[in-house]
């Protein structure tokens, strides 16, 4: 029983700390955005590429990964920006999207919608590991012993 125990705890730390890089990503995103000066930019180029992983039985996984070309100005001049986000995004060639930059270095923006696609696995990774501590705690813990007798009369 102590075994099943320890694989569980250790199970359990692994997605608790999957659930924290997450989160931690989600927060450094969100902090980085709040801090920028916040406009909108109009994509220029947007950039799907599917690239294969490996080969199993089944056949092979494949993944995408979108590289968004943007540009945008401060009021004086016009800076471009190219991100590399995982998966296929909804965004096309023309399209104004919000973005914060960084007043002291124009090279560094962030997109408000990186922070949106974060949240998913963030709330996603936490949901699972809170659902299965609580599942944990009602099919897996030992049952405590009936009440022990005691000499004493009250």
């Amino acid at each position: 029983m102590e075994k099943k125990r320890y694989i569980v705890g250790i199970y359990f730390l692994i997605f608790i700390l999957i659930s924290t890089a997450y989160l931690a990503g989600f927060i450094y995103s969100s902090y980085r955005y709040a801090t920028g000066v916040k406009t909108k930019a109009n994509v220029t180029d947007v950039n799907i590429k599917t690239i294969k992983n490996h080969h199993t039985k089944g056949g092979s996984s494949k993944s995408n990964e979108t590289d968004i070309t943007y540009e945008y100005t401060d009021g004086k001049d016009r800076y471009e920006n190219t991100v590399k986000i995982s998966g296929k995004k909804h965004i096309e060639k023309g399209d104004e999207i919000k973005i914060a930059y960084d007043e002291n270095d124009h090279n560094k923006s962030y997109l408000f919608n990186e922070i949106i696609w974060r949240i998913m696995p963030t709330l996603f990774f936490i949901f699972i590991t809170i659902a299965q501590i609580f599942l944990y705690k009602k099919f897996c813990r030992p049952k405590p012993d009936g009440p022990k007798e005691t000499d004493e009369v009250i």
